[in-house]
C-alpha cells in the first residue's frame, strides 16, 4: 500500500509494441523523472540476434519491495510490430515498484533467443510521469498508456469540477399573438333601412328596425417560455 511521501505516477494501463530491430543500445526510459534504474539483457551468444518471431513473453510487475506482485504469460507467435496490453496492479490501488518483460523467440536459423528488459520506479518522485508514449528499451516500445490515478500522483492533471454558472433572472418577452383578432361583423339588417325624406310641412315619423349586434372577440395566447441553464461538461 501507498506509504507517506510515496506516490504512484506509473501508468495504470500499458500498450507495448514489439520492434525486432531494437537492441539494448536503445533505452529512452533510463533518465526519465521517476525512474530509478533500467536493465536490458540478451541471454544468448548467437551471431544472429534478430528474431523472426517471438514464441512467448512474460510480464512481471514488481511491488514496492521489488518482489513479484503480478505475473502474466502470453503465448505467441508474435510478429514484428505486434502490440499487447497490460493492466497494472495500481488499478487496484497497489504500489508498483517496477516492471520486467521476458521474451523468448527464434531467429531465421531456428535458434532460440532470450531477451529481458526491466525498469524500477522512484516512488518519491511525484513531479512527472516516468513512462511516456514512444519510450523504448530493447525490442519493447511503449505504443500508448493510460496515466496514473490523479489521487496518487500530483503530476497527473485533474479536470476541474463542472460548475453551474450563476443564474441571472431570465426575462422572457411576451410572444405576439399567433392569430389576428377576429372581428365578427354585425348581422345584416333584416329589412332595408327606410330613407327619411326631408320634412315638407309636418314631420313625417319614420320607423326603422335593425337587428344589429356587434361584438369584438380577441383571441390571444398567454406568453410562455422556458429558461435554459448552461453548464460545462467533461471529453
Amino acid at each position: 500500500r501507498l506509504q507517506q511521501a510515496e506516490c504512484v505516477c506509473s501508468p495504470t494501463m500499458y500498450t507495448f509494441r514489439l520492434n525486432f530491430e531494437g537492441s539494448c543500445a536503445v533505452d529512452t526510459i533510463n533518465g526519465n523523472p521517476g525512474i530509478s534504474d533500467t536493465s536490458c539483457l540478451v541471454l544468448n551468444d548467437e551471431d544472429d540476434l534478430t528474431p523472426v518471431q517471438i514464441n512467448s513473453l512474460q510480464i512481471l510487475e514488481l511491488d514496492a519491495a521489488l518482489g513479484i506482485a503480478q505475473q502474466v504469460a502470453l503465448n505467441g507467435p508474435f510478429s514484428n510490430g505486434e502490440s499487447f496490453k497490460y493492466e497494472s496492479i495500481s488499478v487496484g490501488n497497489e504500489v508498483p515498484g517496477g516492471m520486467q518483460i521476458i521474451l523468448q523467440g527464434e531467429n531465421a536459423e531456428g535458434d532460440f533467443l532470450f531477451f529481458t528488459v526491466a525498469w524500477t520506479y522512484d516512488l518519491t518522485n511525484c513531479d512527472a510521469e516516468p513512462i511516456m508514449k514512444e519510450d523504448a528499451i530493447g525490442m519493447i516500445e511503449v505504443a500508448d498508456y493510460t496515466s496514473a490515478i490523479p489521487a496518487f500522483c500530483p503530476a497527473v492533471e485533474t479536470e476541474p469540477p463542472t460548475e453551474s454558472p450563476s443564474e441571472s433572472p431570465v426575462i422572457i418577452p411576451p410572444e405576439p399573438p399567433t392569430e389576428s383578432p377576429v372581428i365578427i361583423q354585425s348581422e345584416q339588417p333584416t329589412k332595408s333601412p327606410v330613407i327619411i325624406q326631408p320634412p315638407t310641412r309636418r314631420p313625417t315619423v319614420a320607423s326603422m328596425s335593425y337587428a344589429a349586434s356587434f361584438s369584438l372577440v380577441y383571441h390571444s395566447k398567454a406568453a410562455k417560455g422556458k429558461a435554459h441553464k448552461t453548464g460545462k461538461s467533461k471529453d
